[in-house]
């Protein structure tokens, strides 16, 4: 077996963007692993802190900076607090349109790790390619007799394939468990941001809303129930009194109503009698 150094050179050209597309991942993956460290990104006791200062009304300009330089929870939970006196919507919206922007930042450089990750193979499969190119080429000038050589041509032909496997194979697994570990850190921001909006705006229960809601309606239902049975009677009374109803005395005795006066068609008033009841 070749030494590693007579590999690389065996390898040709190729070798050269495949070492640096190794150094590149390793780089990334150093950094994200720093950068993402839970500790970094969700400080243990922040939330405390920031409920304590909230309930000591110590949120000056100056801490909210702080807060919002400390650490990307920090960010999430001073966007909330900047506009909690907007009403609840509006501090879940300004936390989520931070969250957006901290994920973002959490995801810095993956996208070059993907890349490095899908082109690593590619480049082998160039490098071999052209080396078999190569091999075959100089195999018909020289003859085909030469089965060592042939063989020898082939193994470090190969050697660009197994180059961007050995780098893809790496990039592949830390973009894996680097998109893994942002998922795990933004459900931790999650929830503690939701924690931030019951602080400052009460417990809020989707059932029992549901249950009060349901209530409000049959309210509402109910007393247009009563206002249209109110207006029914009040149609009827009108009527009664237009036609002339009865009243009833002490005694049971009848009484006449009142006669309503009536304007013909013909212009001459027409006294209405009133209808009498016998007993």
């Amino acid at each position: 077996m070749l030494p590693l150094f007579d590999l690389i050179v065996a390898g040709g050209w190729v070798m050269a963007p495949l070492i640096g597309c190794s150094v590149l991942a390793l780089a990334i993956t150093i950094e994200r692993l720093w950068s993402l460290a839970p500790g970094r990104v969700v400080p243990r006791h922040l939330l405390a802190q920031t409920r304590a200062n909230v309930k000591r009304n110590e949120l000056d300009p100056r801490r909210l900076k702080e807060l919002r330089q400390g650490s990307p929870l920090g960010e999430v939970l001073a966007a909330g607090l900047h506009v909690a006196r907007s009403g609840r919507d509006a501090t879940r919206e300004a936390m989520q349109d931070a969250a957006g922007q901290v994920l973002a930042d959490l995801q810095r450089f993956l996208p070059v790790l993907s890349v490095i990750g899908a082109i690593s193979p590619l480049l082998g499969l160039l490098g071999t390619v052209i080396g078999m190119i190569e091999l075959f080429a100089s195999v018909g000038f020289d003859g085909a007799g030469r089965t060592a050589m042939l063989a020898s041509g082939v193994s470090k032909a190969l050697v660009t394939t197994a180059g961007g496997l050995f780098v893809c194979i790496p990039a592949i697994i830390a973009h894996r468990g680097l998109m893994h570990r942002i998922d795990r850190l933004m459900l931790s921001i999650e929830r503690e941001s939701n924690r931030l909006v019951e602080l400052l705006h009460g417990t809020r229960d989707p059932d029992r809303d549901a249950i009060w809601e349901t209530v409000r309606d049959a309210l509402r239902q109910s007393f247009r129930d009563v206002s249209e049975t109110r207006g029914d009677d009040a149609a009827v009374s009108t009527g009664a009194v237009s036609t002339g109803a009865v009243s009833t005395g002490v005694g049971g005795d009848a009484v006449a109503a009142p006669p309503v006066p009536a304007r013909a068609n013909g212009g001459s008033d027409v006294a209405a009698r009133g209808m009498e009841l016998r007993s």
